[in-house]
């Protein structure tokens, strides 16, 4: 009887720990997502740069997670049309102890091209992808405003999460949204001229 009730403790703790993990990976996600907190040194670095940065950091929370990918998609009018860059950097089992950092970069070369970067850093090193993106069609849109999430934000294994977007419209006003992981709030934000989202995913 007494083996019978250690049993019963056992598996009964065993299922408080599992229900545990799980509500945990619900409520906080597999990873999270914030934008950086740079030091004076690297904001006056980014502000350098002619174009427009976006710098965010992720925490691992989940020992599953084997890669993370950084993808730029462009809309026009609400309608998916290209992707820009997109790029994949494997997370070894001492980086995920690390604070990941990505980066995404977009500067102006010349009046019709445009060049994207998008890039995974870790203590280790990093990887980046780059591409020359034909942007004539901005040139007649005669506002523009960009943003994207500032706090901490889940990241779940196999779900795409966009961080951030650069609008370019001749709408009379342009409305940014902080989070648009939903549809509604997705089609929101990419009902302009051009848009730019910039996404994450951890696989």
């Amino acid at each position: 009887m007494k083996r019978f009730f250690v049993s019963i403790i056992i598996i009964t703790m065993v299922l408080l720990v599992a229900c545990s993990t799980k509500d945990s990976v619900e409520t906080q996600g597999d990873a999270t997502i914030q934008e950086a907190k740079l030091t004076d040194f690297e904001k006056q670095f980014t502000d350098l740069l002619d174009g427009v940065s976006f710098v965010h950091d992720i925490e691992i929370k989940n020992d599953q997670v084997k890669e993370i990918s950084t993808t730029v998609d462009v809309y026009q009018n609400g309608e998916y049309k290209d992707t820009v860059v997109e790029f994949g950097k494997g997370i070894s089992e001492t980086e995920k102890e690390e604070t990941i950092r990505t980066v995404f970069l977009s500067s102006m070369l010349n009046k019709h091209d445009e060049k994207w970067m998008s890039a995974v850093m870790t203590n280790s090193g990093s990887g980046s992808g780059t591409n020359t993106y034909d942007s004539s069609e901005i040139v007649n849109l005669n506002s523009s405003a960009w943003g994207g999430i500032t706090d901490s934000t889940p990241l779940f294994i196999g779900e795409k999460l966009p961080i951030a977007s650069i609008v370019y419209s001749n709408k009379e006003s342009i409305v940014m949204l902080n989070h648009f992981s939903r549809d509604e709030a997705l089609e929101k934000q990419t009902n302009y001229e051009q848009v730019y989202i910039l996404s994450v995913e951890i696989r």
